[in-house]
């Protein structure tokens, strides 16, 4: 493992690994595919995905899907609160014809706030173009919240945990019994194939971290964007600074506020190291 993710650390970003190298690593390198992992269940895991992919080959996967879903709010049920983000707050709700569950994030800010909703409006677009299994699905966006306020609102399926709070109670010792080291390199292929996908349509995610790996899929995007054909950074100086989370940025971020997909592999070699270990890479006093 060590190998891998100093090959995801390296400070020149031309040398790191890409997502499709990584896939290729866990899948096939012994290295990885050791005796102590339950080799049925892990390559179970990657046979669902290849075949969903080898599935719809004749509906291009790769092709973006591009409409949006429109949703009525009143078809859905609000239930406790999940969580909090920079762009809102995450709830539990139930569709009332089905009774099935997920989860509805509902924008802080009114849709008229056009200047701090960008963000927000992104995620939605980025989340409609994919359609992975390592990655959240969305069931459709409403321009209203419960309360029938302007505030926009995504329906999106509801996951099992997340991965912050795994590697927390790993870290005092108290993770879930079925966490083990063969649920790890689940994981760990599974951000890695769902990030090979999204850097395959050009879209970064730049915010990579365990609160965005709602097990066992990808989510959050509302940091991410679409690089142009050809490019292969971007800049944050139109972009009001430098974004992401302070543990997870890469070198070159910090230096000259640039990006690319490279930046998006740091971040996954500093999750890769935390979801090994099952402790943080850094302690909050050391961030600064």
């Amino acid at each position: 493992y060590k190998n891998l993710i100093e090959s995801c650390w390296c400070a020149n970003p031309t040398n790191r690994l890409s997502f499709q190298q990584i896939v290729e690593l866990l899948k096939t390198n012994q290295e990885f595919i050791t005796e102590d992992i339950d080799k049925d269940e892990y390559y179970k895991y990657i046979e669902s995905i290849d075949s969903y992919i080898e599935s719809l080959k004749n509906e291009s996967i790769y092709q973006q899907k591009g409409d949006f879903i429109y949703i009525d709010i009143s078809d859905y049920e609000q239930g406790e609160i999940l969580g909090k983000g920079s762009f809102g707050s995450i709830f539990r709700v139930k569709e009332k014809s089905t009774g099935k569950l997920y989860a509805a994030k509902i924008s802080k800010n009114d849709s008229d706030e056009l200047k701090e909703l960008n963000a927000f409006n992104r995620e939605i677009k980025i989340m409609f173009k994919l359609n992975h299994p390592s990655i959240i699905k969305i069931k459709g966006f409403s321009p209203l919240n419960f309360k029938f306020k302007p505030r926009p609102t995504i329906i999106y399926e509801l996951a099992k945990c997340n991965l912050r709070d795994i590697i927390e109670l790993e870290s005092h010792s108290n993770s879930p019994p079925e966490w083990g080291l063969t649920k790890k390199h689940i994981a760990l292929y599974g951000i890695a194939s769902g990030m090979q996908y999204m850097h395959s349509l050009n879209i970064l995610h730049r915010d990579l971290k365990p609160d965005d790996y709602l097990f066992p899929k990808i989510s959050d995007f509302g940091l991410s964007k679409k690089l142009h054909i050809n490019q292969e950074s971007m800049s944050f100086e139109s972009d009001k600074g430098m974004k992401g989370t302070p543990a997870y940025i890469s070198p070159e971020q910090i230096r000259d506020y640039t990006f690319s997909k490279a930046s998006d592999v740091y971040s996954y070699g500093i999750m890769a190291y935390e979801i090994l270990a099952g402790k943080y890479a850094y302690s909050e006093k050391n961030l600064y």
